[in-house]
């Protein structure tokens, strides 16, 4: 057809990385602590982005409430706008280049097509800035109008077209400058659902071909789960990045396919909360959290009625006859037959967090409440420095030698209590005291930042000083909001030092209520009729992990053994027993630190 592209020959013309069958072209953008504010027609300003930071690198969605300033957020990086704060970078191979010197395609809410001009010359007008010669112009436009599925179309006007066609000239107009990144302002939002995910479709093979770097910019949560290599999620205005999502899912992926519809409540979760977990969410933060709530005075009722009943997420050591089973239940998807999460920790993890406990290591991870709580009490903790990959700090006994980050480097650490954020504590105290929607009492905007990542960045421990006596003012006034501070810098700089060894996969939760208990007792006695089917079987699979057995005398052994015990004590009983003696490792209290975690289970 005259085409100037070969997609099977890889690189555009000049060399400039447009890539063929999914290569990825070399610009990757970079938004760092951005900041932008409108005259509010009053004599002030409107705060429109609080400091906003993400990364686009493949095809990433940006969803948040209406107003919060998505549409603000990719003028800033396509230029129109200029920010009041922060910067947009970009880097091609690594390297940082000027904004002059990258292509942005823009495909807006509404195609915006010049009604007087065909389809053809509606995406060469978009060619001219190029200033390309005319044969170049009509083969790139043929080009893409053919990748769009619009070369019988070419000669039409806009008019005559139905809407998705008309998106489909927008989009072919954008592709053909041949950018180095996309950025689109809710593409699909105005078409109707057939035609929009026809269009999604048509947009991930598109990308998958080409291998744009691509803003997207929508209100769906289920197209952000389809379409998003990762997905971020903004708060109310000013907005930031409250939540951060990456999509775990295999290209291609299905619009109806089970996972999609997971991702996507995920993500209403996080849309819910607008900038907190919602009460869904926030029922998960488990027994050290209410038991904690009631020590401080709030009546434990009071704190479990405010929600209805939640899936119960448990995280243990799978050890003896009732790690079998948990195995068990984990294997055959007892646990989601159930309404039962089960997260199995490594024994590795299980016992650093027995030592740091018993001050066998010297370093823990501790969540945020936790840490300023035990600080503020006088436990023999330091508090070293915020480990905000998961929202929670890090602590050191405070007669370890340590003086730099890089002195805790292949230290054993050991995990405790990853249960909610401060601001989350906080929203349940709001409604278990009837105070009804937190937001009308906190604001999402942390502020007051300690001056502690500098300080860290020099080595300097200082930074514990400083930190620790800024606890003491927020825990003396009660100033709660402000105790989380997240900082994209000191993320990547602890993210890459290897330091948490042994360092739980990710949190886990337990609720501790009758309702949970029944529900593990009936994953359990469905894995004991599932060992009574076949129990040697069970154990060549799981003896060695589990019970040390090594050779087929020790499993036949083993398995009459087990065989009678879950043949004849299969009751009630037993089960209750077994379910008690599930090591709950995540469930242990820093507020009731004597409490065995059991006893905790079965308040």
């Amino acid at each position: 057809m005259g085409s100037s592209l070969r997609w099977s020959a890889g690189g555009r013309r000049g060399g400039r990385g447009w890539g063929s069958g999914g290569e990825t072209m070399g610009v990757r953008v970079e938004i760092r602590d951005l900041v932008k504010r409108f005259p509010d027609g009053r004599g002030g300003w409107l705060p429109v982005l609080g400091g906003v930071s993400l990364e686009v690198d493949g095809l990433v969605c940006v969803l948040g409430p209406s107003g919060c300033g998505k549409s603000t957020l990719l003028n800033v990086v396509a230029g129109v706008e200029r920010p009041d704060g922060g910067e947009v970078r970009f880097y091609r191979a690594g390297e940082p280049v000027g904004r002059e010197l990258v292509r942005i395609g823009y495909v807006f809410q509404d195609p915006r097509l010049l009604s007087w001009r065909t389809v053809r010359h509606n995406v060469e007008f978009g060619l001219q800035s190029l200033r390309l010669s005319r044969a170049e112009t009509r083969a790139r436009a043929w080009t893409y109008l053919q990748l769009v599925g619009l070369q019988d179309f070419a000669d039409r006007f806009p008019l005559f077209l139905s809407g998705g066609m008309r998106q489909r000239v927008g989009l072919a107009r954008a592709l053909a400058l041949e950018p180095d990144v996309i950025l689109m302002d809710e593409p699909f939002s105005k078409l109707d659902e057939i035609t929009a995910r026809e269009l999604r479709q048509e947009l991930l093979q598109i990308q998958e071909r080409l291998g744009q770097r691509i803003l997207f910019v929508t209100h769906n949560p289920s197209e952000a789960a389809l379409l998003g290599d990762r997905i971020y999620v903004l708060s109310g205005r000013p907005a930031r990045v409250v939540a951060e999502v990456s999509n775990p899912l295999p290209k291609p992926r299905q619009a109806d396919a089970p996972e999609v519809a997971a991702l996507a409540r995920e993500i209403v979760g996080y849309l819910e909360g607008q900038g907190t977990l919602t009460r869904r969410a926030f029922l998960r933060t488990g027994t050290a959290l209410l038991a904690g709530l009631a020590s401080a005075g709030l009546p434990w009722a009071a704190v479990g009625r405010a929600w209805a009943q939640p899936r119960v997420d448990v995280s243990v050591a799978a050890v003896g006859a009732t790690g079998l089973l948990v195995r068990l239940v984990k294997d055959l998807g007892l646990d989601r037959k159930h309404g039962v999460e089960l997260n199995i920790v490594p024994l590795a993890v299980a016992d650093a967090e027995r030592a740091v406990v018993q001050g066998r290591v010297p370093v823990g991870i501790f969540n945020p409440f936790s840490a300023v709580r035990a600080v503020a009490e006088g436990h023999p903790l330091k508090l070293f420095a915020p480990f905000l990959l998961n929202h929670n700090y890090l602590l050191v006994r405070s007669e370890a030698p340590y003086r730099r980050l890089e002195d805790l480097r292949g230290k054993p650490v050991g995990s405790l209590s990853k249960i909610s954020g401060t601001y989350n504590t906080f929203t349940a105290i709001c409604y278990a005291r009837g105070l009804g929607d937190p937001e009308r009492y906190f604001q999402l905007r942390f502020g007051e930042a300690v001056p502690l990542i500098a300080l860290m960045e020099r080595g300097d421990l200082e930074a514990i000083a400083v930190f620790e006596a800024h606890v003491s003012r927020l825990l003396a006034t009660g100033r709660y909001r402000v105790l989380l501070e997240f900082n994209e810098e000191f993320r990547r700089m602890t993210a890459s030092d290897n330091l948490f060894i042994a360092l739980a996969a990710r949190p886990a939760w337990l609720h501790a209520n009758a309702t949970a208990a029944r529900q593990i007792r009936a994953a359990l006695a469905d894995a004991v009729a599932a060992f009574r089917q076949n129990p040697a079987g069970v154990l060549e699979r799981y003896g060695r992990e589990i019970f040390g057995l090594t050779g087929q005398e020790e499993i036949q052994l083993a398995a009459r053994r087990l065989r009678f015990v879950y043949t004849s004590r299969w009751d009630r009983a037993f089960l209750d027993r077994q379910v008690r003696q599930i090591r709950v490792v995540q469930a242990r209290s820093d507020f009731l630190p004597n409490v065995p975690p059991e006893e905790v289970f079965w308040q």
